[in-house]
């Protein structure tokens, strides 16, 4: 970042110790620690005594009035540092734990020793904070705004930096021209695959010398990233012996699970790993008196029967952070907070270790083996490793949260909408709007996180990858390494065609291979977490916290045994491995005799078909398990001419239900013969209600539109003839433009399906790209709510607005397929809003319609296009998305 004046308002003064003016006046004597508790009735500041084996600065900690309720307090915890003035990660890091470590062992003090404290329940702790005893904040808060003044006016030095602290600011000149260290032989990949964003930034690339940065540490094993998967990674594989290093973006490890705030286990694989981790949360709860929480969610079936979806144990976020900090300092894993990728060390494709910003300036860490714990593939991505950001239709993704806190220590889940973790742009963005709508959302909110946890960003493309096919036909592996378990829990939009058939996936066991972890032609470096190699529909349900952390658990041990064997992770001995997790209670003891399945008996299956099949499984209780593959899949999986000419003859022969089913199945395979079935049960449909045939099935666990699947069941009808591209379902995008017009369009109203029908009329549009189609698209573009969901700057608060901004690409780039102008000036008119997901998405979909190679520029894409004609040849989208 380029300026005018640069102003050093860190903590620590670290501006001013980078730009070589030394340790005056920087520094701290005290660090504080505050943790808050519920529970307690408050009366005023108090100060209790605590023993001096606790180690504080003083005898007492202070007990201050909490701003949430009645009995609401924070305890500040004071240490008293040895070297107030040393500088370095290392002491950065003792001191972390230390501070931690005090808070806790302080709480627990309290809580078993204090009568005020007996029914106190533990909220969170703040991040440490290094002071000069003597700091005034008052006095900082006025110092600052005259800065501010100042700097607003001009009237200072422009080559000085200014420092602003408690007792004042003061200008500091910075060296003109650092010196240049000799070069090295390792390639630094600072930017990686960014280079696009850099085209939108108005800014210049800095190249950065090769070998001139500092090594921190070298390691057998590197991990970076110490969230759900990182940190099991670390310390599991130092358990073996081998040394680790951990670096971590945060100030604590977990991730998700600790600052990205979502507290508790959905469905996932019970496994040892997991387990550990639990029963020592379980221990610090008890020691502080911390409940042990459960999620019990209840709902009633169609017959009026009330059944449990699932019931797990949640935890303290706080009691968390500390057990993966112990485990990983008892496994002797070297740990570096505040330290965020920003480049990978390569050899050509060996992965020598990683490029880590740190507050002391850029660090290297080198490796025998890397561990890319990132969530989102970033050492992978840096290194040039091929990858899919979102789904394979463009760049949307699972919605994306930022931790909000309706009480101390309590979650308000914010996953709404989704931000481009690639683009630091949207990054921010997604950042203020969270918090902005969580306020609205939720009256009364007490905190709002930091740390912004997405469901998906980067899929790394390994030596194979897991698709939705693969997980509804129960696939297994030779060299299966972890097995996971959820429903298939779309939050956002899916793109698979098995989908839109009207296939809802049932909770059902998914192995994940070795082959999944290891991206394509880049050795020495493994992936645990998110960020391995699926599609974007097969992410929705192996991504569960207890099942990243039996990920994690086994990459830290693959990781581990290629150190030992001298060998990249692709080619470890994978029986051994297998082996190891079997006996340690992480894999099931069938994946060490595996055998290839044999093909399935079409013409049984097509004969047992009785058209009663189910096709979604929203109701499954979270115990539940689909142990077989429905015969409905296998049919729509097998190859079309094994399995039509079955088809064909069974449809001749039958009637109701039956019929129905298997005319829709021979719709899938693009046979016609059942188009007339199909198109009638479509009209009869329409002809039954005055609006838009609204869901009946199930809609548990869907916030809206789009999620999960759930719409209304005729969309899939409609989407049947779609594939056989019957001229007659124009009548029926007809009535859906018509009746939609007509309708109260409410979004929120799950049943409706408003959404959903206005995307089908697009996505088919644009596989047909019949001129027909022109008029209706235009007449969607227009409804009011759907062209005003696209803003170039602010912030949206209504995520149902947001979610439908998804709606204006599907139609513009549905017009442009059909070969109308205006669809690509709509689309051109996108590269202008907020929302990364949307513009680039938008970006890439006019490169590949005009083949013009311009830059991420509204501008430009609108002088080009005034001279291209106003209709041109159709350009279906005829690609199948597993």
């Amino acid at each position: 970042i380029r300026a005018r004046y640069v102003v050093d308002a860190t903590e620590q003064g670290l501006m001013t110790y980078l730009a070589g003016q030394g340790e005056s006046e920087v520094g701290a004597a005290v660090v504080r620690r505050t943790v808050e508790f519920t529970g307690v009735a408050r009366q005023g500041v108090q100060e209790y005594a605590v023993p001096g084996e606790l180690g504080l600065a003083g005898d007492a900690v202070m007990v201050c009035p909490g701003a949430f309720s009645d009995d609401h307090v924070y305890v500040e915890v004071a240490l008293e540092l040895a070297d107030p003035r040393t500088r370095s990660l290392e002491d950065d890091r003792q001191v972390e734990l230390l501070c931690r470590a005090a808070s806790l062992k302080v709480a627990e003090y309290l809580v078993q020793n204090v009568p005020a404290f007996q029914a106190a329940e533990l909220g969170l702790g703040s991040l440490r904070a290094m002071r000069d005893t003597d700091f005034d904040a008052a006095e900082a808060l006025n110092k600052g705004d005259q800065l501010g003044k100042s700097l607003a006016t001009g009237d200072l030095d422009p080559e000085a930096c200014y420092r602003v602290d408690g007792h004042g600011w003061r200008g500091l000149s910075l060296p003109a021209t650092p010196e240049q260290p000799d070069e090295g032989d390792a390639e630094v990949t600072i930017l990686g695959d960014r280079a696009a964003f850099a085209q939108s930034w108005p800014g210049q690339r800095v190249e950065v010398v090769a070998g001139s940065l500092p090594v921190i540490a070298e390691a057998d094993v590197l991990v970076v990233g110490g969230g759900t998967s990182g940190a099991p990674a670390a310390y599991t594989a130092a358990r073996e012996g081998v040394s680790v290093a951990l670096v971590e973006m945060n100030s604590r490890l977990g991730g998700t699970g600790t600052l990205g705030g979502i507290k508790a286990h959905w469905m996932s694989t019970p496994n040892a790993f997991n387990d550990e981790i639990d029963r020592r949360v379980q221990e610090w709860e008890r020691r502080v008196g911390c409940p042990h929480g459960r999620w019990d969610w209840r709902r009633t079936d169609s017959q009026g029967n009330e059944y449990l979806w699932g019931e797990d144990g949640s935890w303290s976020i706080e009691l968390k952070e500390q057990v993966l900090e112990e485990m990983c300092q008892e496994a002797g894993v070297s740990l570096y907070f505040d330290s965020l990728l920003i480049g990978t060390l390569l050899d050509e494709a060996n992965v020598l270790g990683a490029v880590v910003a740190t507050p002391y300036g850029p660090r290297a860490v080198l490796s025998e083996v890397t561990v890319d714990g990132t969530g989102d593939g970033d050492v992978a991505a840096f290194a040039g490793a091929e990858h899919t950001y979102g789904n394979e239709r463009d760049r949307q993704t699972m919605f994306t949260s930022l931790a909000l806190y309706r009480e101390p220590g309590g979650l308000g889940n914010n996953f709404t909408t989704a931000a481009d973790m690639e683009d630091i742009l949207d990054y921010t963005r997604f950042i203020l709007t969270s918090r902005r709508r969580g306020g609205r959302l939720h009256r009364g909110l007490h905190d709002c996180g930091t740390y912004v946890a997405p469901r998906e960003s980067r899929h790394i493309h390994g030596e194979m990858s897991v698709t939705l096919e693969d997980q509804l036909m129960l696939r297994r592996y030779p060299d299966t390494v972890a097995v996971l378990f959820s429903n298939w829990d779309m939050k956002g939009q899916w793109f698979a065609d098995i989908i839109d058939f009207g296939i809802n996936p049932p909770h059902e066991d998914i192995e994940v291979p070795l082959r999944a972890l290891v991206p394509r032609r880049l050795e020495r470096l493994i992936i645990a977490g998110k960020a391995l190699s699926l599609t974007h529909d097969a992410c929705a349900a192996p991504r569960m916290q207890r099942d990243l952390i039996l990920l994690g658990g086994a990459v830290g041990l693959a990781a581990a045994f290629a150190v030992q064997d001298g060998v990249s992770p692709r080619r470890i001995d994978i029986g051994k491995l297998q082996r190891r997790l079997v006996e340690t209670g992480n894999l099931p003891a069938r994946v060490l005799e595996y055998a290839p399945p044999g093909p399935p008996d079409l013409r049984a299956l097509v004969e047992g078909l009785t058209g009663d099949e189910p096709l979604e499984w929203q109701e499954m209780l979270a115990t539940e398990k689909a142990t077989s593959v429905s015969p409905v899949v296998q049919l729509c999986m097998a190859p079309s001419d094994e399995v039509v000419p079955l088809l064909r003859e069974a449809f001749t022969q039958s009637d109701g239900r039956r019929r129905l089913l298997l005319a829709r199945l021979l719709l899938w395979h693009r046979c016609a013969e059942g188009a007339d079935i199909v198109l009638g049960e479509v009209e009869r449909q329409f002809a039954a209600c005055d609006g838009l045939p609204r869901r009946a099935g199930d809609i548990d666990w869907s916030t809206g539109s789009p999620e999960q699947a759930i719409q209304p069941e005729v969309i899939f009808l409609i989407n049947n003839l779609v594939r056989v591209a019957d001229r007659r379902i124009l009548g029926s995008m007809r009535a859906v433009v018509e009746r939609l017009e007509q309708a109260d369009r409410d979004y929120r109203d799950i049943r409706a399906g408003i959404y959903d029908y206005v995307r089908t009329v697009a996505v088919a549009a644009e596989r047909l790209t019949w001129p027909e189609f022109v008029p209706l698209l235009r007449r969607l573009s227009e409804l009011p709510e759907v062209r005003e969901s696209v803003f170039p700057r602010g912030f949206e608060l209504d995520y149902f607005r947001e979610r439908r901004a998804s709606l204006v690409l599907y139609l513009a780039r549905a017009l442009a397929r059909c070969g109308r102008k205006e669809g690509l000036v709509r689309m051109a008119d996108l590269l202008g809003d907020a929302r990364a997901l949307i513009c680039r998405s938008a970006h890439h979909e006019l490169r590949n319609i005009t083949s013009l190679e311009l830059p991420l520029s509204r501008g430009q894409w609108r002088e080009a296009l005034e001279t291209w004609p106003d209709t041109f040849a159709p350009m279906p989208w005829d690609e199948e998305l597993a």
